[in-house]
């Protein structure tokens, strides 16, 4: 073949007679489509569509169906259909691409793109209706399996629903970092997913494992982004397994290392965007580690603030560093904060790892703290601590070169099943009248 298709079919369906059929054939084009049907109704089987062959042209489509506002109905059974080779200059090339109102049935088939497998959405102005899809017993191999796209940002374009069913014995592989198996852009349309997970499979080549299956999808309404957040914005039936797999991906991420943190089932990249997201709460939050964290910057925790860091088993280390004249704050502690379960090391020199502020309430629970930096405290009150500022430490092993609690103030302290090791002073009484009480504890 040269620039057109192997075979052109644009006949109107009138009779809902069969327009095209095609049993047992074998079709090969050096350049363009494979088959070009611009309506009626086809059925296609036991055949090979092969527009691979070339590998320097701009367009390739295995099956290029564009329908001009008629419905085009069709049925593809136990086909093969590849449609460029994966190192093509291709700037666009689908396996299997339908633009406007149709409803294809795709069954036990293997498509082989180098971009899309199957592609739906509205490629033209007139374009507007619904796009249904039904995929079971198919194997699909491309950057992007199934992709849907509205094509919004361009003036004039319609509307669409899709109705996409992903059935059984299906197994999609994307072949290109970022690619999702299932993806689409849907800003003026509606979407409604059914997707059979316990008898499909689904992975991505940026996962490192090859054989872990990933059913992540990427779905956009109105906006970029990655994840399933967007799909809560429009009419997406049958997608409650969805969160499941999502929370299946985020844990082989934490596995892997990719999360410092997490609140609740978010995770998040560093500490210091889950210390932040915490701030702005209005009721308490539970920041649990999920990797030991190093961290250079003084943290605060604002009046107001209820957090509690759980260590989680993992080791928290802190390099900031202060002078002899001007003691740094590791932490500097206005509102309530827990840290518990792990271990906590201060390594810079002089720096208060804890600094109760007036009216903070600290609670240490089953945690190794260190301050091990020349002239280091452990935990030290401000001047003004009254009775509403409290400490409370439970089998506590604190470690310092300096005084492990500094207490200038009137605060309440309640040591209890804990040790102290200290080169200064264990507790340093330097003013105010405070309430302390030692259980069970040495120093």
């Amino acid at each position: 073949m040269g620039n057109g298709a192997a075979i052109n079919i644009d006949r109107e369906d009138t009779n809902n007679g069969i327009t095209f059929v095609a049993n047992n054939v074998i079709v090969k084009n050096f350049i363009k489509y494979g088959l070009r049907l611009n309506r009626g109704h086809f059925e296609i089987e036991n055949s090979y569509i092969d527009c691979s062959i070339s590998s320097a042209c701009s367009l390739s489509n295995g099956i290029c169906a564009r329908t001009d506002g008629s419905t085009l109905v069709g049925v593809i059974k136990n086909t093969t259909i590849v449609d460029a080779q994966k190192e093509s200059s291709k700037w666009a090339s689908s396996a299997l691409v339908v633009s406007g109102p149709c409803d294809l049935t795709v069954e036990g088939c293997t498509i082989d793109s180098s971009i899309y497998g199957i592609a739906l959405g509205a490629y033209v102005v007139a374009d507007a209706g619904e796009q249904k899809l039904t995929v079971n017993n198919t194997k699909i191999d491309a950057e992007q399996p199934v992709y849907f796209d509205d094509h919004y940002e361009k003036t004039g374009f319609k509307a669409m629903t899709y109705n996409i069913t992903i059935g059984e014995g299906n197994t999609f592989t994307t072949d290109s970092a970022y690619c999702y198996p299932i993806e689409g852009y849907y800003y003026q349309s509606t979407l409604n997913l059914n997707v059979d997970y316990d008898h499909s499979e689904f992975y991505a080549a940026w996962l490192p494992d090859s054989d872990l299956e990933c059913a992540i999808f990427k779905f956009n309404y109105n906006t970029w982004g990655y994840g399933i957040d967007n799909t809560r914005s429009k009419d997406v039936a049958d997608l409650t397994d969805i969160e499941a797999y999502y929370d299946s991906w985020i844990e082989y991420y934490i596995e892997q290392g990719y999360y410092e943190a997490r609140i609740g089932l978010t995770p998040y990249s560093t500490l210091a965007d889950a210390l932040n997201e915490a701030a702005v709460a209005t009721k308490p939050i539970t920041i649990e580690l999920l990797k030991d964290v190093q961290v250079s910057k003084a943290i605060t925790i604002s009046a107001g603030s209820d957090i509690t860091l759980d260590l989680n088993g993992h080791s928290f280390t802190s390099t900031l560093a202060g002078k002899k004249t001007s003691m740094a704050k590791a932490f500097s502690v206005y509102g309530d904060l827990t840290i518990e379960n792990g271990t906590a090391a201060f390594t810079g020199d002089y720096v208060d790892a804890i600094l109760a502020r007036e009216g903070a309430n600290i609670a240490l629970n089953d945690v190794e703290i260190s301050a091990t930096g020349t002239g280091s405290y452990g935990v030290a009150f401000t001047s003004d601590a009254t009775e509403a500022t409290t400490l409370a430490m439970t089998n506590v092993t604190l470690t310092t070169t300096g005084t492990a609690l500094y207490v200038p103030s009137s605060p309440v302290i309640n040591v209890t099943g804990s040790a102290f090791t200290t080169e200064s002073y264990g507790i340093d009484v330097n003013g105010g009248a405070p309430t302390i009480a030692f259980e069970n504890s040495s120093i």
